[in-house]
């Protein structure tokens, strides 16, 4: 949780959105097909279960600033960019359940 500011993906994004946010989406994406198999062989619905915080309710917009570094990200502490990506976690599971 609310890794160092100095911390960065290969890619250059923040190192916790990048762990909460694009591995979530990512590995979300992988999965797919596969839930989407189970669901055509057997008529039920396949799920992807989430978990997160409560730090998702201490920001009501996601920041595009903080993920990566720059002016605005050096005037935001570790615990903002984990908010940060708690909601966008969030905002993903919302989007997902239209599926």
């Amino acid at each position: 949780m609310a890794c160092p500011l100095d911390l960065f993906t290969a890619q250059g994004f923040d190192m916790q959105i990048g762990t909460n946010v694009i591995g979530h989406f990512f590995l979300t994406q992988c999965l797919l097909p596969a839930l989407s198999a189970v669901k055509a062989q057997t008529g039920s619905k396949a799920r992807v279960v989430t978990t997160s915080s409560s730090s998702q309710y201490m920001v009501n917009r996601f920041h595009y600033e903080h993920a990566r570094d720059g002016p605005a990200r050096s005037k935001s502490s570790s615990l903002d960019i984990y908010n940060d990506s708690k909601f966008v976690c969030h905002w993903h599971t919302c989007d997902q359940h239209c599926y």
